[in-house]
């Protein structure tokens, strides 16, 4: 009888057993194999889509408040006096006052009109009086002229507006140049003498005058008050008053 060849049965049999055993291995995180799920639902495991139980913790809950930046300062822009005292030393013909020869609080008077600026007195002294820049600008006129004597005219930025300024009455001799730059206290001229050629005849005084635009209007006075808004009052560079 030949020998009995068990090899194929043997062989069929272990491949049945594997598939068997696989079938019957239970598969992960699945309900049917509770010990490979956590008993404790409160501890979500790591990448989990389970959602993060509320919590009051204020370091959880309060919003993160980023401070806003600081608004930058801006220094406002302080004025030269044109003379030493200026403010104080006007005392006779401020800004917008009326005048005739018959009321001027000067005398005696030969012009009438709303004064377009405001006078600073020198008649009690006869030393030199600088006149200086009240702030920087170009120089656009530096001339005699009827009525002031010497007198220049600079171009100034005001309330970020070009302005044109009258420093009148000044020497004709001792003006700056026309077309120079000037910076703040700059000295730009002197006070004429007293009724003279140099003043036009007029006392020794400052006629300090602020006109809006780069129009030059020489006039020291106006017939109507309405055309004083064309003008800004001198004495409101220096309020509060500007420190000694």
């Amino acid at each position: 009888m030949p020998p009995f060849k068990l090899y194929p049965t043997l062989a069929v049999i272990g491949m049945l057993a594997i598939v068997s055993v696989f079938l019957a291995w239970p598969k992960q995180n699945s309900p049917e194999n509770p010990s490979l799920v956590s008993d404790d639902n409160s501890s979500p495991q790591p990448y989990t889509t389970q959602a993060l139980p509320f919590t009051n913790s204020p370091l959880l809950n309060t919003p993160t408040v980023i401070p806003a930046s600081p608004a930058p300062t801006v220094s406002p822009v302080v004025f030269v006096e044109p003379v030493e005292s200026f403010v104080q030393r006007v005392m006779k013909k401020p800004f917008g006052l009326y005048v005739d020869p018959d009321n001027s609080p000067v005398q005696p008077e030969r012009f009438s009109g709303y004064h377009t600026g405001a006078d600073a007195e020198f008649t009690d002294t006869k030393v030199d009086v600088p006149v200086k820049s009240i702030a920087e600008g170009q120089v656009r006129s530096a001339r005699r002229s009827n009525g002031y004597g010497g007198v220049v005219v600079i171009e100034h930025v005001i309330n970020d507006q070009p302005h044109l300024v009258i420093y009148g009455h000044l020497d004709p001799t001792r003006l700056i140049k026309e077309n120079s730059s000037v910076t703040a206290g700059e000295t730009i001229g002197y006070l004429g003498r007293d009724k003279s050629a140099e003043t036009d005849g007029e006392r020794k005084h400052l006629h300090l005058a602020i006109l809006s635009g780069t129009k030059l209007d020489l006039r020291g006075y106006v017939s109507n008050p309405e055309e004083l808004i064309n003008w800004l009052n001198p004495l409101d560079l220096y309020t509060p008053l500007p420190t000694p």
